[in-house]
């Protein structure tokens, strides 16, 4: 006995190429999406590090002028 799905795909082999089809556009949408998400968030982690460098930097300049004054 052959399995309805075997049966369909035999009568339809367009349906499975389109169903095929499906998926792929699917996972190219969801790995655009990934990419989008991952660039923004390097974007976001180098503009704390550079926010982060800032902020030790200028502590340094404030420690060195507290020195130099007292």
């Amino acid at each position: 006995m052959i399995s309805p799905l075997i049966r369909l795909v035999l009568r339809d082999p367009g349906l499975l190429a389109e169903h095929i089809g499906g998926y792929s556009a699917l996972a190219r949408h969801e790995l655009r999406e990934c990419r989008q998400r991952l660039l923004r968030r390097l974007a976001w982690l180098l503009l704390l590090f550079g926010s982060l460098l800032t902020g030790v930097v200028l502590t340094g300049v404030s420690v060195l002028m507290w020195a130099l004054q007292g």
